[in-house]
């Protein structure tokens, strides 16, 4: 399916669209979920994506052979399926969406929200927000003009280092299925991890002496050196500095959540700085729910797509008691 373009809004102040009742701000697991639910409830909901629809990270599912952790298909696709299905589902709800278009501005009324975007602005009676994680990213003190060589995902980025030494900063799963990707394509691979033991569950590392990982626990990554390129990561054991061979660095140190709209509208944030919801998804604000990662928890494709259909169907909640 194709995405859908609105007719053309020449300048976004001039012409306010009315024709969807539900905005959901996200187009990954959590805002398709959110769109399907909206629309089996009679709804007409309209899903724009800043990126591409269900980027799910830069693909950082493909890093999977198969989809681990989702019933029904688990062990039966990889990313790239998941993501057809995901759009299949829409086309067969007939449920629309706009890619490469941000949100700017969400402003709530008596009984109505204008949304502002690069595409035109709308007005519509809820909104659904559910714009996910990014990664965090390295002090650029220790990235030492090294930009070019860090990555965040490492889908795809991998064709220029083949037979060459890597890093790779964090052993969790993510970092791990990483790992794992990348020695598997002919990388020579090294983990980082700053606690003491390798953070990942055994289906990950057992995989790691086969395939030629090395680990370095309690390990405080200090600065990348080279003259032209990277050439060699400098990190603190016991103390002492040590210096590795490196040509490129990917990083897995964790995720933040996207919270401009969340912050542009003072929503409350909880002790690790991600939205505070309850189990209804819905926020302080009146016809303004939340969903998926942004709200921290457990962030796993399934947990996102429960989130996104259990926010769509308390905005029906909403709608009955706001008529």
């Amino acid at each position: 399916m194709q995405s859908h373009t609105l007719r053309p809004v020449s300048d976004k102040r001039s012409e306010v669209i009315e024709d969807y009742n539900v905005i959901i701000v996200g187009g990954g697991p959590a805002g398709i979920s959110a769109g399907i639910y909206a629309k089996y409830d009679g709804n007409n909901p309209l899903i724009i994506e800043e990126k591409t629809l269900a980027w799910i990270p830069e693909k950082h599912v493909n890093l999977l052979e198969k989809l681990e952790g989702f019933p029904a298909l688990l062990n039966t696709v990889n990313g790239t399926q998941l993501v057809d299905r995901f759009r299949f589902s829409l086309s067969e709800m007939g449920v629309e969406y706009i890619e490469g278009v941000r949100v700017e501005k969400v402003t709530p009324g008596d009984g109505e929200i204008i949304v502002e975007t690069t595409n035109g602005t709308y007005k519509t009676r809820a909104v659904i927000v559910a714009t996910g994680t990014v990664p965090i990213t390295l002090d650029t003190k220790l990235v030492n003009g090294h930009k070019k060589e860090v990555y965040y995902f490492a889908y795809n980025n991998f064709k220029d280092y083949i037979g060459k030494e890597v890093a790779v900063l964090g052993s969790r799963n993510s970092g791990s299925t990483a790992a794992i990707y990348l020695a598997k394509r002919g990388l020579k691979v090294t983990i980082f991890e700053i606690k003491d033991t390798v953070q990942a569950k055994y289906k990950h590392t057992q995989h790691f002496e086969p395939l030629g990982i090395k680990t370095i626990t309690s390990a405080k990554v200090k600065r990348l050196e080279g003259s032209q390129s990277l050439e060699r990561l400098v990190y603190e054991k016991d103390g002492q500095d040590q210096t590795i061979d490196c040509r490129a660095v990917f990083c897995y140190i964790g995720v933040r959540p996207l919270l401009d709209i969340a912050n542009d509208l003072k929503l409350p944030l909880n002790e690790q700085g991600y939205v505070d919801t309850n189990f209804y998804q819905t926020s302080p604000t009146p016809g303004l729910f939340v969903a998926g990662d942004m709200c921290g928890d457990l962030k796993h494709i399934i947990a996102a797509c429960g989130q996104g259909a259990k926010a769509a169907y308390n905005v029906n909640k909403y709608f009955s008691a706001h008529k």
